[in-house]
């Protein structure tokens, strides 16, 4: 069965769809949404307004939740046009992040937990190129990509043959 919790007004049109965030202190969900003046909102399961940020621009694909940190606490992580940011339940930047880029970035993020221990790994589409990256904000050594030959069109993915990892 299926029924309506809540109703909300924004004063501006929504970007997207809402995207749903664990709550590790209700055990409930939160509702994240972007409005076209680029602001986020994060909505209690109840309808109340947690808190908003301003964003730069438009978030590329939706808003993932992870546990950067390890401990159970939960944070969301997504991009935008030129940034790469981590957030925690409070709307506060996680300590390294946001993360700028020069060039913009052309899909959005992939989160990637290869044995789903936490230890996640995060590609950045730029282009022709990927980028990967650690919990830290920093590349992962022994990842080589060679360029494409043309502009990437979908997010990364990550496949498992054997004992080896490909993006």
């Amino acid at each position: 069965m299926v029924s309506e919790v809540f109703n909300k007004k924004f004063e501006k049109q929504l970007l997207a769809a809402p995207s749903f965030f664990n709550n590790h202190r209700t055990g409930k969900k939160n509702i994240v949404v972007q409005d076209v003046e680029n602001t986020l909102h994060l909505l209690s399961n109840t309808g109340k307004t947690l808190w908003t940020k301003r964003l730069e621009s438009p978030i590329i694909g939706s808003v993932q939740e992870i546990d950067i940190l390890r401990n159970g606490r939960k944070q969301i992580t997504f991009t935008t046009q030129n940034k790469w940011y981590v957030l925690d339940r409070n709307g506060n930047d996680v300590r390294g992040f946001p993360v700028s880029f020069k060039d913009d970035i052309t899909q959005p993020l992939s989160v990637f937990d290869y044995d789903n221990n936490r230890k996640y790994r995060f590609a950045i589409v730029q282009g022709s190129e990927i980028l990967l990256y650690d919990s830290n904000a920093k590349i992962v050594k022994g990842f080589k990509y060679r360029k494409a030959e043309s502009k990437i069109v979908l997010p990364a993915s990550h496949i498992r043959i054997g004992n080896k990892d490909y993006i």
